[in-house]
């Protein structure tokens, strides 16, 4: 797994939908983007991060470095990137 270092979070990009609830396929300009949103997955070595590891966020639309591990493709964004936390679903 990756380490980040500082306030530095490593996150699982949500995944756009191709296809609506209706089922209805979305169109390729739709599914194309990438979400701004996505779930904390491990938190950098600073005491002082605020976002807790299993967090769903949501963050700028140009924050972070995007990085590749075995097959997976992480993003990397500085903890003031954060926009919000998003609630659990009950």
């Amino acid at each position: 797994m990756i380490k980040p270092y500082g306030k530095t979070l490593v996150i699982l990009r949500d995944k756009v939908e191709t296809e609506s609830l209706g089922g209805i396929l979305l169109p390729e300009e739709y599914t194309d983007r990438k979400l701004n949103q996505g779930k904390v997955i491990e938190v950098g070595t600073d005491p002082e991060i605020t976002v807790p590891v299993g967090s769903l966020i949501v963050f700028n639309d140009f924050a972070g470095t995007e990085v590749e591990w075995e097959g997976v493709e992480y993003l990397t964004i500085p903890e003031e990137e954060t926009v919000c936390i998003l609630p659990k679903e009950a």
